[in-house]
C-alpha cells in the first residue's frame, strides 16, 4: 500500500495483505453494516494495467480509493492503492479490529 498510513508497505503475498490489512479493516464494521463501495467513478485499462477509482462508505468512515493493478493470465500479479491515509489511520486507531 502506498503512502505513510499505518498499514503502508509492501505485501509479498495476498494472504499477508488479507490477514494484516483487509481482515482487521473489515472487523471494524458491524456484520450488518460492512464497508462497501458506493460509487465506481472510473475504470481505465491500458495494456496489462487496470485502474479503478471508487468511493466507499461504512459506519463513521467514508473514503475514496484508486486501485492500480497489473494483470497476467487474468489474475492480479501486482497492485497498489491510494486512499485517504489520515481518515484510514483515524479509523484504525479509534475502532478495535481484531488482528493487527
Amino acid at each position: 500500500m502506498e503512502g505513510r498510513s499505518l498499514v503502508a508497505g509492501t505485501y509479498t503475498f495476498t494472504a499477508d495483505f488479507l490477514e494484516r490489512v483487509l481482515a482487521p479493516f473489515g472487523a471494524r464494521f458491524r456484520l450488518e453494516a460492512p464497508f462497501r463501495p458506493t460509487v465506481i467513478r472510473s475504470v481505465v485499462a491500458d495494456g496489462d494495467t487496470v485502474v479503478i477509482v471508487r468511493d466507499g462508505h461504512g459506519v463513521a468512515y467514508d473514503d475514496s480509493y484508486a486501485w492500480i493493478m497489473r494483470l497476467a493470465a487474468g489474475k492480479v500479479v501486482e497492485g497498489g492503492v491510494f486512499f485517504d491515509a489520515k481518515a484510514f489511520d483515524e479509523l484504525w486507531t479509534r475502532v478495535e479490529g481484531g488482528v493487527r
